[in-house]
């Protein structure tokens, strides 16, 4: 690979502004099972904004696999269709990827950097998902056209 190459940097960006909190229509555009920095396994979740101002801006938050964190992956699971009762079951997250969810955003602080980001306060079911904040239009419809196959649970 040559290391010189001539670049245009004249309509380059200085990078992306902090997303503003409010609530998202988005999809999930990626997920990658990961190891949190205090051993535990989780799942890096990446969505992808679907309308508005911040189209195609990205949002990443992790799900963490700890007991303390099972209500926050039964929200995104619920919020991705499944049904989620009461009892263990197994779940492949890969049917997640895709679907339209709605998120409620908002600012985290990094107390060791101080550095401020945009991360998930809420996963929500687009079609229970209170009506547009944060860049949407008012009257947005939710879009209920899916693949589904209601042989394979948890998802509907």
């Amino acid at each position: 690979m040559a290391l010189k190459k001539k670049m245009d940097f004249s309509n380059v960006s200085e990078g992306f502004d902090l997303l503003p909190a409010g609530t998202y229509t988005c999809h999930i555009f990626d997920l990658t099972e990961k190891t949190s920095s205090n051993g535990n396994d989780m799942l890096k979740v990446v969505l992808k904004v679907n309308k508005g101002d911040y189209k195609g801006r990205q949002i990443f938050t992790n799900l963490t696999f700890v007991e303390s964190a099972m209500f926050k992956i039964r929200e995104f699971l619920v919020a991705c269709g499944a049904a989620v009762g009461k009892k263990a079951m197994d779940v492949d997250f890969s049917k997640c990827i895709g679907k339209e969810i709605k998120v409620i955003v908002y600012h985290r602080k990094n107390t060791q950097t101080d550095e401020v980001y945009a991360d998930v306060k809420k996963f929500l079911n687009i079609a229970e998902a209170p009506k547009a904040v944060g860049g949407q239009p008012s009257g947005e419809a939710a879009d209920t056209s899916a693949d589904t196959d209601d042989d394979e649970l948890p998802f509907k």
